[in-house]
């Protein structure tokens, strides 16, 4: 009879030693720790003090443990949008100066905040190319300076690091695309903006920008591609060169189009909506791409997304109406230029995540299986305007939980009252840990967000002494949250048999 009992006692005891081998297992510091690409010195950046009523006072939160799964599930039913990520080069640790900010003076290298990474260290590169494609990246569109003017130098030393590391592994491990952005910094050092022609110059410079490009990246099989020609993205203001002839039949672009059209494999250009659609009849477009269009600081537009209301709806009004062109959209966390040396105080709050799930919102008004948005943008390192979402959305929750009996109660709590919503909530779990040794194992998964929920442990939970845990996982790219402390739980699963 003993010998029996002891045989059941011994199987019941696999049986449940094997429930827990059957669960994924993690501990408090994988689930809490900064595992974004940002680093953990950063301390996050402020908006201006000025801006009494701001409802984002960190427009870029110090990095926490957030979700990257695909951002595809946050747009439309069977979205075949290409995520293009929008990078910038500049972030070096090596002290050359110093910038004023929200923040106080804080230290600067090349002439931008020093955020506690170095943009040409391969396992920074690492890092970020491994979330990106996490998040569901397709591409990189890398703000780029070019190789003409020697203040630029350290840009583009970072660029071509970027360049090198994806040609080490684009065919095995990191299947990340990346096409270049001509920024105007890339020339307007040696072809000054204001009121003189400067067309000869600037047409010089473009060709030689482009040479590189074509010889330096474009035929690399990273490089980005639509069809069969290259990509290249402009953020040029032409304005600027008030007396420049740019459209003209013998202007800047047509000149340029002509050139690159030489080239084996020619190059698209996309251009910026500016907000006037000008860019979709532009003389050399064969894109157009939305970007931030930040209203100025007012207590009442900072809730705006945009300072035109209708920016991204018209945005994709006119790529449908022009769809034979490539048209790369927009999804936004916020804008903050406070922290920018060049800023001039233009706010959109971030709204507890609510600004990255409206520009979302839109595309999804807008598309759909059958009509398909073909490029989508998320802006992943640019701190100082305050629309990175490399440390994560901070959806302003946190969750506690209580054990009455075998009952578990959990309650979301909402940091900012007016702006926080469960709409940023992608899903609860439920852990359960060993007190002693400190791993976590999944006891229930998958459950739909409310600002109140029971769960009755003796269904999810074996036999034992464990440790109770309720976390929040917001949605991609947005913050998870853990409760602070595991609840001492004795019980566990009923009337279980092998």
């Amino acid at each position: 009879m003993t010998s029996k009992l002891l045989f059941v006692l011994l199987l019941t005891s696999v049986g449940f030693a094997q429930s827990i081998v059957n669960h994924s297992s993690t501990n408090r510091i994988e689930q809490t720790a900064n595992n974004t690409s940002a680093s953990s010195s950063f301390p996050g950046l402020r908006t201006n003090p000025a801006n009494i009523g701001a409802q984002t006072p960190v427009p870029v939160p110090r990095p926490a443990n957030t979700n990257f799964d695909d951002v595809h599930s946050l747009l439309y039913a069977g979205s075949t949008t290409k995520i293009i990520w929008h990078m910038q080069p500049w972030f070096g640790k090596s002290q050359t100066g110093t910038v004023t900010t929200p923040n106080g003076v804080m230290p600067a290298s090349n002439g931008h905040i020093i955020v506690g990474y170095d943009q040409n260290d391969p396992a920074q590169i690492a890092r970020q190319v491994n979330r990106m494609l996490a998040a569901g990246g397709y591409s990189i569109l890398l703000n780029w300076y070019g190789n003409r003017d020697s203040k630029q130098a350290h840009n583009l030393t970072n660029s071509n690091a970027i360049a090198n590391y994806l040609t080490g592994c684009f065919n095995t491990t990191c299947p990340l695309r990346m096409g270049m952005m001509i920024d105007k910094g890339a020339f307007s050092g040696l072809c000054p903006k204001g009121p003189r022609n400067q067309k000869k110059c600037i047409i010089t410079e473009l060709e030689a920008l482009f040479d590189y490009i074509n010889a330096q990246y474009a035929n690399k099989p990273w490089y980005l591609k639509r069809g069969a020609k290259n990509v290249a993205a402009f953020f040029i203001h032409e304005a600027e060169w008030k007396d420049t002839d740019w459209n003209g039949n013998t202007g800047v672009w047509a000149t340029v189009k002509a050139y690159t059209n030489g080239y084996a494999m020619p190059f698209e250009y996309w251009f910026e909506d500016e907000g006037d659609a000008t860019c979709w009849k532009h003389v050399a477009s064969d894109g157009c791409y939305a970007f931030m269009n930040p209203p100025r600081w007012d207590v009442l537009k900072q809730l705006q997304i945009t300072e035109g209301p209708n920016y991204y709806p018209n945005f994709y009004h006119q790529a449908q109406a022009h769809s034979a062109m490539a048209a790369l959209g927009m999804l936004k966390a916020g804008f903050d230029d406070n922290n920018a040396s060049w800023g001039t105080n233009r706010v959109s709050a971030r709204r507890c995540g609510q600004e990255f799930l409206d520009t979302a919102g839109i595309v999804n008004s807008n598309y759909s299986r059958s009509t398909q948005l073909e490029f989508v943008g998320i802006m992943l390192n640019d701190y100082e305007e305050g629309t990175a979402v490399e440390s994560g959305i901070d959806n302003c929750l946190s969750v506690s939980a209580s054990i009455a009996g075998n009952s578990l109660h959990w309650t979301i709590n909402k940091i900012d009252p007016a702006f926080a919503t469960i709409a940023t909530v992608n899903r609860l779990k439920i852990y359960f840990s060993d007190p002693v040794s400190g791993t976590f194992y999944t006891a229930l998964d998958n459950i739909a967000p409310s600002l109140t929920g029971t769960q009755v442990l003796t269904s999810i939970i074996p036999p034992g002494n464990w440790k109770i845990w309720v976390q929040i996982v917001g949605q991609p790219l947005m913050m998870n949250h853990l409760s602070a402390s595991g609840l001492s739980y004795s019980g566990g699963q009923r009337g279980r048999s092998r």
